[in-house]
């Protein structure tokens, strides 16, 4: 029995997916905060040490996967190869070039700020208790996806455990480890970084909402579907733009640095703003009220120049 060649290389993304369904359908993880902590900012020092553990569980099987490398060696790995075997590799203190350790600082320091810092809080849970205490029924599970970076700090070493970033360039540091661990001629791919390619503002309490989202994967034409109130009544205006036309959205909205505020939910708070990737991924934040002002004055002008 032989695995396909690409296998590998998709585990620990489907692991991602995994996780994401399993806590919203009853699988039992560790729970995180409805809005997640800010993101992990500015570099903390020079980077010592990556740990990456993860596990498709009981839906993947033969997926597990861990790796704790050092700018000098592999210090542990452990993986099951492409070809079929009975029990996973282990290698261990398995010496890596310069040029290996310097590609996995750089994709490093690309996502640290796209990264979330999981709070000591988090840690301490219990992940087999619901928020009233009472004790979760285990379904299939078993899924992971552990990552902690250890810094040299003028403090000294400081070890810090995170959530990786819904951003595609997380495959690429995947891709690295896997390749390091077990040398079989992956691509690398260094992708570009995720474009802004849709937007959706609304404000539940004032009545309006503005969305401007792509008609297919072509990204050739968009739709525009604004409701808002006009003379005390509500209104509506439903158009398509060319590709020209969601230029001078992105050109309006790509400074306002929207995917830095607050995490937001679209279904708990009246006032959000949903971003959308041309990577396929998305993010709902909460923007302040100069930028709310910024970005329904341009909505509304535009509103008004397609009539």
């Amino acid at each position: 029995m032989k695995r396909s060649s690409g296998s590998r290389n998709r585990i620990c993304m489907e692991v991602i997916v995994l996780s994401i369904l399993t806590a919203l359908f009853g699988g039992c993880i560790r729970r995180t905060p409805d809005k997640p902590a800010a993101a992990a900012g500015e570099i903390p020092g020079e980077l010592i040490r990556i740990r990456w553990e993860c596990s498709g569980g009981a839906m993947d099987p033969e997926s597990d996967f861990s790796i704790l490398v050092t700018p000098d060696e592999i210090v542990h790995a452990e993986f099951w190869p492409e070809e079929y075997a009975s029990e996973m590799t282990v290698r261990d203190r398995v010496p890596i070039t310069e040029e290996q350790w310097a590609d996995l600082v750089k994709i490093t320091e690309i996502l640290w700020p796209l990264m979330t810092p999981i709070r000591e809080a988090d840690l301490s849970e219990d992940p087999f208790l619901d928020e009233n205490g009472n004790e979760i029924e285990i379904l299939d599970g078993g899924d992971y996806d552990n990552w902690t970076f250890t810094w040299k700090t003028e403090e000294g070493e400081e070890e810090i455990r995170v959530y990786p970033p819904q951003d595609r360039r997380i495959r690429t540091l995947m891709t690295l480890l896997h390749e390091l661990a077990d040398p079989i001629g992956r691509e690398i791919v260094w992708y570009d970084p995720p474009k802004l390619c849709g937007i959706y503002f609304r404000n539940e309490k004032k009545g309006y909402s503005y969305q401007c989202t792509p008609v297919d994967n072509t990204q050739e034409a968009y739709y525009c579907f604004f409701y808002f109130r006009e003379n005390g009544e509500r209104a509506s205006l439903d158009r398509r733009i060319d590709r020209e036309g969601w230029q001078k959205v992105y050109d309006f909205c790509e400074p306002l640095g929207l995917d830095a505020f607050p995490s937001g939910s679209s279904t708990k708070d009246p006032l959000t703003c949903s971003l959308y990737y041309d990577d396929g991924t998305q993010k709902t934040v909460i923007p302040d009220k100069d930028t709310t002002a910024k970005l329904l004055a341009f909505f509304e002008e535009m509103r008004d120049g397609l009539r």
